[in-house]
């Protein structure tokens, strides 16, 4: 069972220990690399003051270790909408995490903030994040190409999205 909390301060340790590896940063289209405990107290100081974004830390159950992110990003009140984006330690990949953590992430974006649309995207060579966003009933809307700049070169992003009307995804068998 993974939680989604607001972040603390004495989060940033922790934090940077589980997102400073090359295999995350690698895929995901905003995270720095390397990623410090400097980086995690921006980030987390960003969480208090933005109000374009809503970030938590993802801890493998209420008391547990930080384990990866997760936020909503790009919030625009008036058109209700905002981007999803979330990033696990490697340690815990393949184990379903990921799903749980984007349904909470996309729970709380309709609930607790009344949005009508959630889109995410992840980098076209990343086809795990497909597979969560579609588990998670998020629908494919197309490739944006060279979309993201990231290690010296172009990629292209896919683009999902899922709205509050859409069915809600199929619970874990």
């Amino acid at each position: 069972m993974i939680v989604l909390r607001k972040p603390h301060d004495r989060d940033a340790e922790p934090l940077a220990g589980a997102g400073d590896h090359l295999a995350v940063a690698d895929t995901m289209i905003s995270l720095p690399s390397p990623f410090r405990v400097p980086d995690a107290r921006a980030w987390i100081a960003a969480t208090r003051t933005s109000p374009t974004l809503d970030g938590y830390v993802i801890a493998a159950n209420p008391g547990g270790a930080v384990i990866g992110a997760a936020e909503l990003r790009d919030i625009e009140r008036e058109h209700r909408t905002a981007e999803a984006s979330f990033w696990l330690t490697p340690s815990v990949w393949g184990r379903g995490c990921a799903s749980a953590a984007l349904n909470e992430l996309t729970r709380i974006a309709f609930e607790a903030h009344g949005l009508n649309r959630v889109y995410a995207y992840h980098m076209a060579r990343n086809p795990a994040s497909g597979r969560v966003m579609a588990k998670c009933g998020f629908q494919f809307e197309g490739r944006l190409r060279q979309r993201v700049w990231k290690s010296g070169r172009t990629e292209d992003a896919m683009l999902w999205a899922r709205l509050a009307v859409d069915p809600p995804p199929a619970a874990p068998s």
